[in-house]
């Protein structure tokens, strides 16, 4: 930890499909030395993809999704370019494959339809936005916010309580303060920096957070969120420079906490920069 400048870590070993043994090792908050310990929570970036993808085949083996259909069969959203076919030949088994044929992420989303940059089917090019497509899909489909059909199909069953796809109390009180590598510039921890904004928003609306799912209202309040942290938030005494990502989005700070019953819980944002 010390020679790659790494201030905490958890691990933990499982053997049989039990918990054998699990610790924490050094802190969570340089700042004020709170270690990490089993409630700790880290963003662990893509790692939540397959977590997703599990969830995804679940609806296809329940009859809500086919591997093979379209994804414009399910939704459109609005900011696919309208002059690229290829977009209506890419499938949910595309886009589990990383076959989808779209760039991971657009430079200009708020203001650059998504198009394809390969012909879907045809190679491996790893995607985010394929995967907030997709999100798109499961939420539509289900009518419910991708973290509330992961609690009822995944995170309770498996008893991994204190996991989310979004944001919460106890991810404010637990989630780990991320720091750059040695010699590396200061970086936005997406889901510290972003879903605070959007809390008052909820709480104004009387809706909690989980159980936004991504329509305009929600899109154009992640904006907003994303403007007034460009404006305000610092990292390591610096301001951040961007506020990379939106909330809660399959693609773009997406974040599941999951943890199997008495282990250290771990975070990953599905599409994580």
């Amino acid at each position: 930890m010390r020679a790659f400048g790494v201030p905490g870590v958890a691990i933990a070993v499982v053997e049989r499909g039990e918990l054998a043994w699990h610790r924490g090792f050094g802190v969570a908050d340089v700042a004020s030395g709170a270690p990490v310990d089993a409630d700790s929570v880290f963003e662990c970036a893509s790692l939540s993809k397959p977590v997703f993808a599990y969830l995804v085949l679940q609806l296809v083996d329940a009859g809500v999704l086919q591997l093979d259909s379209t994804l414009v069969d399910y939704h459109r959203p609005d900011f696919l370019a309208g002059d690229d076919p290829r977009l209506a030949r890419i499938s949910v088994r595309d886009v589990l494959r990383h076959s989808s044929g779209l760039p991971d992420w657009r430079a200009h989303p708020d203001r650059d339809p998504l198009r394809t940059i390969a012909e879907p089917g045809q190679r491996v090019n790893y995607s985010g936005e394929a995967f907030f497509w997709l999100q798109r899909v499961v939420e539509t489909v289900t009518g419910q916010s991708l973290d509330q059909l992961a609690q009822r199909r995944l995170f309770a069953p498996a008893g991994m309580h204190g996991s989310t796809y979004t944001w919460n109390a106890h991810a404010a009180r637990h989630s780990v303060t991320g720091v750059p590598a040695p010699d590396a510039r200061p970086v936005v921890q997406t889901f510290r920096a972003q879903w605070p904004l959007l809390q008052p928003l909820a709480e104004a609306q009387g809706k909690p957070l989980p159980a936004w799912t991504w329509g305009r209202r929600r899109a154009r309040a992640a904006a907003g969120a994303r403007r007034r942290a460009r404006g305000h938030v610092r990292v390591a005494g610096r301001p951040a420079r961007q506020c990379r990502g939106q909330p809660a989005r399959a693609g773009a700070g997406l974040c599941a906490l999951h943890r199997p019953r008495h282990a250290p819980r771990t975070a990953a944002g599905l599409g994580d920069r």
